[in-house]
């Protein structure tokens, strides 16, 4: 939007005083001030407000002023702007001021402008505030129903009444938000909102084989209904060619969305490729339009080549002319996850409460994406098992509406560049405080190795991806297998040194100096590195990686277990602003970042502040917890012990190294390696939550392993009987013996257990007596327990150390033991939601624990 011009420019100081500012709560907004509004029959014709002359009035009250009528002050502000010879307006509308000696500023008609869409906001708020209230003061409204209408109001409290929606690719602005307050048809951006946000509630990503598409969906299959031939080879409908390709190999099994029937109803679709049907939900209760039938039919069996039956989608029948967009986001909802959303009652109260629903989980995503960490504040949690279970995250970094693993999200806390993450507070933090901070080095993102490295200890993390799409243009004879192979050079660009490959590049031309054409004529092959996420294309358009100018000093913890400075290359593609680190790729993802792992990195960052880890201590790490059971703290202090550096492994860096490397080799084991992803930078449980999604629950148990047994982990256990008629059992008396050892030879003169004071005080072991023959006799197995994951066992108040009373799933000693039937949420206070239970009714709280 280009600036307005300086005579129409309202004064800062008179626009604090009359206008509303852009943060103001709506609440505030509904009982702010304006001038009042001039009202009158007459007809006024806008350009008798225009005037040629100089202002003669500068200092006055534009609040005295009635503001004209809102058709006026739409047109007047038009020819203003579309008239440069206007320097001065009169109030023609206003007898008091209608004076042509009289003159104001031009900036006044923009002033008006701005009240205008502030009274508007505020009469459509106030609409909006009186019909929250009016849900509370009625009756039939439910316990729930009501305690949402007052957290809406609690919104309205705090949400500034103006600007842009963020979080949704649908867009909008805040004044959107309105239309969930009011008895009005829902439009197609508040469709594909919703549709959004039931992709990320049911946690669709490409692994699942389910996916939730915009409204466009619809009107896309009518389009390559009409042109099939189009259809076939359009670079315009790849994207639909390959959602129906996905039916038909099998990776796609479900797809849902909603579609709007001749320009004044929205109905439900939902098409299941397993069960071969297609679920259409009309609230009026009509047939499937003839049109849809033939556009889904045609594209199924385009692909398929199979029939589908049309089917009835379970959908409330709609009483009213407004609520089909409602009732036909529910119906689809229910089709994904009936027990998780049923369907509502199709009453006025039930769709003004299912309206309130959509407004605030679109606020939440407006204001951030939702997370524990932010919302548990001044909570604590006391119950003795804790799971978390992950919300998976969509891996599609296309930017399109819709995708293979359902609507994009788009939200994200990290909205900036890289530059800003790396740097942050939250950017590998985890969730119990921040990572350990590395006394060296600022953290940014702008990583790069100088040409010629300034310090002699020095070493090079070059950021150069495997799976970097990398194209050989040959300016020399192509090499044979019988040539000798020399290392391939990059193509330069000026200055900019690209890179590329699996492993370190070099140019063959000193960075310090232009090559020439000689130069590119008999080098080897060049290598030019492609981005992975620009489409390929020309090669004069293609965008080459980049390496960042900012040097940037880090600490590796090489492979020799030696802490050494570090230069750090990261890769740039200046057309999508990827960036390639050692060990990753983050990528801009509409309003987010997100981040695809390397696999066959050399290095993996453990610290925000540019702490780095060769391989070959991951190596270490692994035997040490295959052979000795080594924890993370255990690792950390033994490597340092060993080392004596004065820099330390610390433990929330081994178990950052621990995080990243399994859960690669659990990705990989899955075959999720290709299409994971997740938002930049995240913290070590967000991590391991977006890992946990993709795998699933269970993804990192082997089956095999549950019904395994051999004898080295198992074995047919044994009773003392058994030890006697073996030979193998301590003589008689001798209780403190360990059977099947051989005395040792006493060379430090100590003295035998037997004959110890101690010994003598303490009871004989109770011996149990073998099952009969025949009987089941049990198996013994091996178990490692590690006490700082399977904690010492007491009493959930931090201020009691007494013993459990029931260890196997309590949480409270005997003193404490009335606890246990108030919520497990600190410090909610309130009864739980029924015997047994761990917490109260509150869905916030039951939805946390499970």
């Amino acid at each position: 939007m280009e600036a307005l011009p300086e005579s129409l420019r309202i004064p800062e100081a008179i626009a604090n005083a009359c206008l509303p500012p852009e943060d103001l709560p709506v609440l505030k907004l509904i009982k702010f001030n304006l001038p009042p509004l001039h009202k009158s029959t007459a007809f006024l014709n806008p350009t008798d407000y225009l005037s040629e002359y100089a202002p003669t009035l500068t200092a006055f009250d534009p609040a005295a002023i009635p503001v004209p009528p809102h058709a006026v002050v739409k047109d007047l502000e038009r020819a203003i702007l579309s008239d440069k010879d206007i320097c001065s307006i009169v109030l023609v509308h206003s007898p008091q001021h209608r004076n042509e000696d009289q003159r104001y500023p031009p900036w006044l008609a923009t002033l008006w402008a701005r009240m205008e869409r502030a009274r508007e906001a505020r009469t459509l708020w106030r609409t909006a505030a009186d019909g929250i209230h009016e849900m509370l003061a009625r009756t039939s409204t439910s316990k729930e129903a009501a305690e949402r209408a007052k957290q809406a109001l609690t919104v309205l409290a705090s949400l500034g009444w103006t600007g842009n929606l963020r979080g949704l690719k649908a867009g909008g602005t805040i004044s959107d938000l309105v239309f969930w307050f009011n008895k009005k048809w829902l439009r197609t951006d508040h469709e594909d909102g919703m549709l959004e946000i039931l992709a990320y509630d049911l946690g669709l990503n490409d692994s699942d084989g389910d996916t939730i598409w915009s409204t466009y969906l619809v009107l896309a299959l009518a389009q390559a209904y009409a042109n099939p031939n189009k259809y076939r080879t359009a670079a315009s409908f790849q994207w639909l060619r390959g959602l129906g390709q996905g039916f038909a190999m099998g990776t796609r099994r479900r797809l849902g969305t909603v579609a709007n029937k001749d320009d004044e109803h929205w109905v439900a679709l939902a098409i299941d490729s397993e069960n071969k049907t297609v679920a259409y939900g009309d609230g009026f209760r009509k047939k499937v339009p003839k049109d849809l039938c033939k556009h889904v039919d045609w594209w199924l069996f385009e692909h398929l080549a199979i029939e589908f039956q049309w089917t009835d989608l379970p959908i409330p029948e709609q009483h009213d002319s407004h609520s089909c967009g409602v009732l036909a986001y529910s119906a689809l909802a229910n089709f994904f996850e009936p027990a998780r959303f049923p369907l509502p009652e199709s009453t006025a109260g039930s769709m003004a409460d299912e309206r309130v629903k959509a407004f605030l989980r679109i606020v939440e995503r407006h204001s951030g994406e939702p997370n524990f960490t932010s919302e548990s504040r001044g909570f604590e949690f006391t119950f003795a098992h804790t799971h978390r279970f992950p919300r998976p995250v969509d891996g599609n970094p296309s930017g399109r509406t819709g995708g293979t693993g359902g609507v994009q999200s788009g939200e994200s806390k990290h909205e900036a560049e890289d530059d800003s993450l790396v740097g942050s507070e939250a950017s590998l933090s985890d969730d119990e405080g921040p990572l350990p901070s590395d006394d060296s080095g600022s953290a940014s993102d702008g990583y790069s190795r100088s040409s010629s490295p300034t310090r002699a200890p020095l070493r090079t993390i070059c950021a150069l991806p495997s799976r970097v799409r990398s194209r050989a243009r040959i300016n020399s004879p192509p090499l044979t297998s019988s040539s000798p192979t020399s290392p391939p050079t990059l193509h330069e660009s000026d200055d900019d040194l690209p890179v590329s490959g699996s492993s370190r590049l070099r140019p063959s031309t000193p960075p310090s100096s232009k090559r020439t054409h000689s130069d590119r004529a008999t080098d080897t092959p060049h290598v030019t590195p492609v981005c992975i996420f620009c489409p390929p294309g020309d090669s004069n358009i293609i965008p080459t990686l980049r390496r960042r100018e900012k040097s940037q000093i880090v600490w590796l913890l090489d492979r020799t277990s030696q802490w050494v400075q570090t230069d750090l290359i990261i890769a740039h593609c200046a057309s999508c602003r990827a960036d390639y680190f050692p060990d990753r790729i983050t990528y801009k993802d509409n309003d987010s970042r997100r981040e695809r792992l390397e696999f066959s990195s050399q290095y993996i960052r453990v610290s925000k502040h540019g702490g780095w880890v060769h391989q070959q201590i991951v190596v270490l790490q692994e035997n040490a917890l295959n052979r000795f059971h080594a924890g993370w703290m255990n690792f950390a202090d033994w490597l340092n012990d060993c080392t004596g550096s004065q820099r330390k492994l610390t433990t929330r860096q081994s178990q950052r190294l621990s995080v990243e490397h399994f859960s690669r080799r659990l990705l990989v084991f899955h075959g999720k390696d290709r299409d994971f992803s997740c938002e930049a930078h995240p913290s070590t449980r967000s991590f391991t939550e977006a890992v946990r999604g993709a795998i699933g629950v269970n993804g990192g148990i082997l089956e095999a392993a549950m019904s395994h047994g051999c004898v080295d982990c198992t074995h047919i256990k044994r009773y003392h009987s058994d030890l006697v008629n073996e030979g193998s059992a301590p003589a008689l008396g001798s209780d403190s013996e360990v059977a099947g050892m051989t005395a040792e030879p006493n060379d430090d003169n100590v003295p035998d257990l037997p004959t110890d004071p101690l010994i003598k005080q303490l009871p004989a072991p109770q011996q149990q007596d073998a099952p009969p023959v025949g009987s089941p006799r049990g198996y013994v197995r091996l178990a490692v327990m590690d006490g700082k994951t399977i904690k010492h066992q007491k009493c959930a108040l931090d201020a009691c150390q007494e013993p459990l009373v029931n260890y196997r799933n309590g949480r409270f000693c005997d003193a404490h033991l009335n606890l246990s039937n108030k919520c497990g949420i600190i410090p909610c206070g309130r009864d739980v939601e029924h015997p047994g239970a761990l917490t109260c009714d509150d869905p916030s709280h039951i939805s946390w624990h499970r």
